[in-house]
């Protein structure tokens, strides 16, 4: 717990370190230093700056700019700051910004939300750790979903989480979400003259990162990108970063410990990824039958993952003019072949929908409509 003390305590305060606020002082046990270098921060741009500024100088600035803001319930007493500095290096006339880190997320959302009340040239701007980026990124997609729907200005993203209205879905329970919402329209294109079907995005069912838990061998992973990082850590033999990888629920930290694996060698993963994500794969497809539907509906469509990285997709964006014409391919990629060979396998088992190909048959169905373990075609 992080304590306010009234008077300020010896240097000598054991293995704790002391956080000095706008005449406060922080005790903070070592075991919650990584939370405070997380904490909420935001730069401050536009503000007058000087030469020889002082750091006591600047917080200063910035108290005075929390001063102005017409919160009635807001006390800038009650206001804390980890941090407070100055970004680069001095030029005249180019005002550098103020990085500000804020002890309580409840300080920064006051200073966000009552920006207006500040200066025309005074600009804030958020600064989110890069794993809250990351998730902010991946849940983009929902609020264009949502566009021209009953939800249109109703979904935000707070923190790499969700809010719909007074609700907060985290990463892990987009399974959830309202059913209105298609979040997968804005990551595919689906090519008749081309005979080409391209995906890209974790919001869509299709790819590796999006949130459907299977069961392989008796383990249940969260996504199919935690099967096949764990795999490849059982296949070199690295236990510490299995570990790693069963305890993320995120799927780009997967896919960065993977990179990390102790032994790799490129040219054995090579020999071995293809199976692994067949396996993944069509444990995924026999779990979920809604998707493994969609997945037949794309029969006899060329399908590939719209990523650049190799081998695993097909070597151009979804964005990327001509992504939809296979000739402009690098290659298929991993993912593209694996699902084909998946789609195959299904048919060849429970025939083909008799749905003909179209954009509306091959629409990723709403998350709460997949049924979970132990369903049946």
């Amino acid at each position: 717990m992080v304590k306010t003390l009234t008077l300020f305590p010896k240097r000598n305060a054991g293995s704790a370190r002391l956080h000095f606020f706008w005449g406060r002082v922080y005790i903070s046990e070592p075991n919650i230093m990584y939370h405070l270098h997380n904490a909420p921060s935001s730069f401050i741009c536009g503000v007058t700056d000087s030469r020889f500024e002082t750091r006591k100088e600047t917080r200063k600035l910035v108290r005075e700019l929390f001063g102005k803001l017409k919160e009635p319930e807001y006390s800038i007493e009650d206001c804390c700051l980890q941090e407070c500095n100055r970004v680069g290096s001095f030029k005249k006339d180019y005002p550098r910004n103020i990085f500000v880190r804020f002890l309580k997320f409840d300080d920064k959302e006051v200073l966000l939300n009552c920006k207006n009340d500040l200066r025309p040239e005074i600009i804030v701007k958020n600064d989110y750790p890069p794993d809250i980026v990351q998730l902010n990124r991946m849940l983009g997609p929902v609020i264009e979903a949502a566009k021209g729907t009953s939800y249109e200005g109703r979904v935000k993203i707070r923190h790499g989480v969700l809010q719909i209205d007074n609700k907060f879905f985290k990463y892990m329970d987009l399974m959830s979400i309202p059913p209105e919402i298609d979040i997968a329209i804005n990551c595919r294109i689906i090519s008749s003259v081309y005979g080409s079907y391209v995906w890209f995005g974790c919001l869509h069912g299709f790819s590796n990162f999006h949130p459907t838990p299977v069961e392989v061998n008796g383990v249940l992973y969260k996504m199919i990108e935690q099967f096949i990082q764990a795999e490849k850590c059982r296949l070199f033999k690295d236990k510490d970063t299995l570990h790693e990888v069963m305890n993320s629920h995120n799927p780009i930290e997967m896919k960065n410990l993977g990179k990390k694996v102790s032994g790799f060698n490129e040219d054995k993963w090579k020999i071995k990824a293809s199976e692994v994500a067949y396996v993944g794969c069509a444990a995924k497809f026999r779990e979920y039958p809604v998707l493994g539907q969609v997945l037949m509906k794309t029969h006899p469509l060329t399908l590939a993952e719209a990523t650049g990285e190799k081998p695993w997709g097909c070597g151009k964006g979804l964005k990327d003019p001509g992504v939809s014409d296979p000739k402009n391919w690098k290659q298929q990629g991993i993912m593209g072949v694996t699902l084909e060979r998946v789609r195959s396998e299904l048919i060849q088992d429970f025939g083909l929908p008799r749905s003909a190909v179209s954009g509306a048959s091959l629409a990723i169905p709403p998350p709460s409509r997949m049924t979970l373990f132990g369903s049946k075609w």
